[in-house]
């Protein structure tokens, strides 16, 4: 699916997941690992042909101390109980950390700091395509053959994996919400979003702020979308917006609600984590709880607690929520916790 977001890859709709007992959580410090957050993506894709989504992210060797004290690596875990399954490199945290990962069709995608590309078989995390690139990656969208890559020298690539070559290329016209955190600055204020006419801020959907709305983040599945900031003028609370983009490219705003379904001005000044955007539903972490909306009319479908997070990402089976040494897992439709990976 070129220029659309990679982690958003259909899986097995309507597959049950195992129900946890109340005493179960899996864990997968059994294998050693941690799971180690990052803002710039996780690869969700079918890897032993059940059905179900693996996932394929960082990791590091447990410690008591927490995934910083020791090295990094490309970890792959089964969809269902969360073991390992492969596990490759071995990087430092100074050079591994804002490391891109992404699903493209059959294969893992990872760029890391310091511009190197490659192509790893999902099987088993063999390198089956590499690229040096010029700087480190900014931004990545998906295409049919490979990836458009927009680097921290304000370069554009193309990446074809199949031969492995690179090429000069202007952003495509469908890239609008790549993999990663980067683009999440365009739309901040009307002076920032002039300021920045270049890189990620090149092919922003909204030219103009939204009414009533200090935006801070959006996000999109194809030609819709949500944002979400705070409440403008006069006192401050979470509120998001949905969108979408016709033809024509001109945004429209479908609706636009409080965050909360309670009274506003009850909410508090808590900053939302997100957008994530799937065909059926919209994720933001919201106060101490995940919230799922409809993405057509923005009522609330779901809101589950949880501890923590930092990081949000989802796909068309499951939500992951991501804090310092875990990945904690939640059916998509429902909420309902799967359990994780890492430590608790």
């Amino acid at each position: 699916m070129a220029g659309t977001l990679a982690l958003f890859i259909a899986g097995c709709r309507g597959c049950e997941l195992p129900e946890l007992k109340k005493d179960q959580d899996p864990l997968v410090n059994e294998d050693g690992v941690d799971w180690v957050m990052t803002e710039h993506g996780l690869a969700t894709l079918d890897i032993d042909g059940d059905g179900r989504l693996d996932v394929v992210g960082l990791c590091a060797t447990h410690s008591l101390g927490g995934p910083s004290e020791g090295p990094f690596s490309i970890c792959a875990f089964d969809g269902v109980d969360f073991r390992l399954l492969w596990r490759v490199g071995e990087h430092a945290r100074e050079t591994f950390y804002a490391t891109h990962i992404a699903a493209i069709g059959d294969k893992v995608f990872v760029v890391d700091p310091l511009g190197r590309a490659q192509v790893l078989s999902p099987k088993d995390g063999s390198e089956i395509a590499f690229a040096q690139l010029s700087d480190r990656a900014e931004e990545i969208c998906t295409q049919t053959d490979g990836a458009w890559i927009f680097t921290a020298d304000r370069k554009g690539t193309r990446f074809r994996f199949e031969p492995p070559t690179t090429d000069p290329a202007d952003r495509p016209p469908s890239c609008r919400q790549p993999v990663g955190g980067e683009l999440q600055a365009c739309i901040l204020t009307r002076s920032m979003g002039a300021a920045r006419t270049g890189g990620p801020c090149a092919n922003m959907p909204f030219h103009e702020p939204i009414e009533g709305m200090l935006a801070t983040g959006y996000a999109m599945r194809g030609r819709r979308g949500a944002v979400v900031g705070m409440h403008t003028p006069g006192t401050g609370y979470p509120v998001v917006a949905g969108f979408h983009v016709d033809e024509h490219d001109t945004v429209s705003i479908d609706w636009q609600r409080p965050l909360t379904d309670d009274v506003p001005l009850s909410d508090g000044t808590s900053q939302p984590v997100g957008p994530v955007v799937t065909e059926r539903h919209i994720f933001i972490g919201h106060g101490d709880t995940i919230v799922a909306l409809d993405p057509a009319t923005g009522k609330t479908q779901w809101r589950q607690p949880t501890k923590s997070y930092m990081t949000l990402h989802a796909d068309d089976q499951r939500v992951y929520v991501g804090r310092w040494s875990r990945l904690q897992i939640h059916d998509a439709d429902t909420g309902k916790p799967f359990g994780g990976i890492g430590d608790r």
